[in-house]
């Protein structure tokens, strides 16, 4: 009850649906979210809450649809990752931001696709590594913000598509480990003291992605 919803621990999700009461109502899980079958948010897509996870792993026969608020992964599980996903695992991103935002050490993530994903790990010289599912690399429908930590490739040759900007924060390194994959970005945005590392293959900017 209330306007947040707080799990000390675990949730795991093993068949049924589960969300919050109400589409405003927020969700604060300080452990793990396991979505092993079921559905997590599966009862409306219109919720605007602000739910913030330990981390998140979505297994094959498992359905996270995330919040059209902010989905904020607050650290990792005992593998290193803050978001996992495998294959026969469902991602419904409805228009939502996903935030990494993990304070104590590196986080790692495998998700193919996102709407606006932001990066804001600290302290800086941590970073977020990144893996694809489907091997059609990683598609952000909106914007990509680095504002704290930095971004790789856990492969080099992934592509990358941002429908929207790709911003890259001072102090931040999108791309470390050069790249060899295909970019394709609506706009990029990088401030005083970022550093964006370009692909060595093809990026295209303004794009018209409708």
């Amino acid at each position: 009850s209330g306007s947040t919803n707080t799990i000390a621990g675990n949730l795991t999700i093993v068949e049924g649906m589960f969300q919050p009461e109400t589409n405003t109502q927020s969700l604060t899980v300080s452990g793990n979210v396991i979505v092993s079958g079921g559905h997590l948010n599966g009862y409306s897509a219109a919720r605007t809450g602000v739910d913030n996870y330990g981390s998140l792993d979505i297994k094959s026969g498992g359905e996270f649809t995330a919040t059209q608020g902010v989905t904020n992964i607050t650290n990792a599980n005992a593998g290193g990752y803050g978001w996992r996903r495998v294959t026969g695992g469902i991602f419904t991103p409805n228009d939502g931001t996903v935030v990494f935002s993990r304070t104590d050490n590196a986080v790692y993530a495998i998700e193919d696709e996102f709407y606006n994903l932001t990066v804001d790990l600290s302290p800086i010289y941590y970073f977020m590594d990144w893996v694809d599912v489907d091997g059609a690399g990683l598609r952000v429908n909106n914007d990509f913000l680095l504002n704290g930590g930095d971004f790789r490739f856990g492969t080099a040759a992934d592509n990358l598509m941002v429908s929207g900007t790709l911003l890259v924060s001072g102090t931040t390194e999108f791309a470390t480990g050069n790249p060899t994959g295909d970019h394709t970005l609506g706009t990029l945005d990088i401030k005083s003291g970022g550093t964006y590392i370009a692909t060595q293959g093809t990026t295209k900017f303004g794009v018209n992605f409708a």
